[in-house]
């Protein structure tokens, strides 16, 4: 990987051997720290680059004790490491979660894997719940939310109603406390930024809600409100919002209802009359940002997924052809291909197809065989 430039990737490795690898792999500018939060004027060479951070220098590990490599966007290295990599990871929940799954495994099977694909716990998710258990329902409504709250065990399942309630009253509290912060009109702004990167900050602020909720330390509240009394106040106009959205009865509240896929083909827009015959199936889909199985949306918007996993592989180094792939349509991206989106239900339910590998069982599989002619 010494020459690999674009884009910088976490690759990990593992061989039929039992080795496994890590490597952060790609070409990264030496800068100072100063552009890691503000740009910086161009014009006086004090901000140039230095080069480029040595191939040898790039974070990395081979076996560690641990007997496992775990790699969700997390940050992958320490206050120690000489160069400025990126601000910009995502929170350890994921990591930490998988990690979870990990350690009491000795004899790990494709199923065992896949089924961590499959894990939708939220670790903040089990944080709010300590603060929940403490408050003062302010209405009957709030008062029932509270004891499905408290009754829950952060599964971020598609078919319970407490992941509604809980991403509700946790998008509520950001509003009320970014409004706070900063006032009305950069509080809009900060929940109608949409774009790959334009909600990271939404992210930030959250990861930091979640651990100042988690030590019950109140400095980023309104003046007066401590954790009790705004997760209070939220959690009834919370269940206003989704009272308005979903209806009187709670209990049909479930989280698929609300968490789904909505993929639009590039071209449904511009002949909506083929928008039917375009556009993939709707999914429901488990799990949240914090989640292994990562179903992400806009923090300022609906819960409508935004981003998930593009595949999920398990690989059998012991026999390469007990392992399993998916991805979220189909193999064709020919909308008239009956493989489009065959593969659609299966990754929502979070299931794997065989991979075929070795070349006779790839033969015999094969539906049908392309011959490419020089002319």
């Amino acid at each position: 990987m010494r020459h690999w430039v674009d884009p910088c990737n976490n690759l990990i490795c593992a061989d039929v051997h039992g080795d496994i690898a890590y490597l952060h792999r790609g070409r990264v500018p030496i800068r100072s720290m100063a552009n890691a939060w503000l740009p910086v004027p161009g014009w006086t060479g004090e901000h140039e680059w230095q080069g480029h951070i040595p191939f040898e220098a790039w974070p990395r590990c081979r076996n560690p004790d641990t007997g496992f490599i775990v790699s969700a966007n997390n940050r992958v290295i320490g206050k120690d490491y000489p160069y400025y990599l990126a601000l910009d990871t995502e929170p350890e929940y994921r990591a930490r979660r998988i990690v979870e799954r990990l350690k009491p495994l000795t004899h790990a099977s494709v199923d065992d894997m896949s089924a961590i694909h499959a894990d939708c716990v939220s670790l903040p998710a089990r944080d709010y719940l300590n603060r929940i258990a403490e408050i003062d329902p302010l209405d009957t409504f709030s008062t029932q939310a509270k004891t499905i709250l408290t009754q829950w065990d952060g599964v971020m399942h598609q078919d319970a109603v407490a992941p509604t309630i809980y991403s509700a009253l946790r998008s509520r509290l950001m509003h009320m406390v970014i409004q706070g912060l900063l006032g009305d009109g950069l509080t809009h702004e900060m929940f109608t930024a949409t774009g790959r990167g334009a909600p990271m900050h939404m992210r930030h602020l959250a990861t930091r809600m979640d651990t100042a909720a988690k030590e019950n330390d109140p400095s980023l509240l309104p003046e007066g409100h401590d954790w009790r009394s705004i997760i209070a106040i939220a959690l009834s106009e919370a269940l206003l919002e989704l009272k308005a959205q979903l209806g009187d009865e709670m209990t049909s509240w479930t989280w698929g209802n609300v968490h789904h896929t909505c993929l639009q083909h590039p071209l449904s827009t511009r002949f909506p009359e083929w928008a039917e015959a375009l556009d993939p199936p709707s999914m429901t889909l488990g799990g949240d940002f914090d989640t292994p199985l990562a179903g992400i949306y806009y923090p300022g918007g609906s819960y409508q997924i935004t981003a998930a996993s593009v595949a999920r592989y398990v690989f059998d180094t012991s026999d390469w052809d007990r392992s399993g792939w998916i991805v979220p349509l189909g193999t064709s991206g020919h909308p008239g291909s009956p493989h489009y989106a065959d593969q659609a239900s299966i990754w929502a339910k979070v299931g794997l197809v065989p991979m075929t590998f070795s070349w006779e069982n790839i033969q015999a599989a094969a539906e049908t065989h392309q011959v490419l002619k020089p002319s």
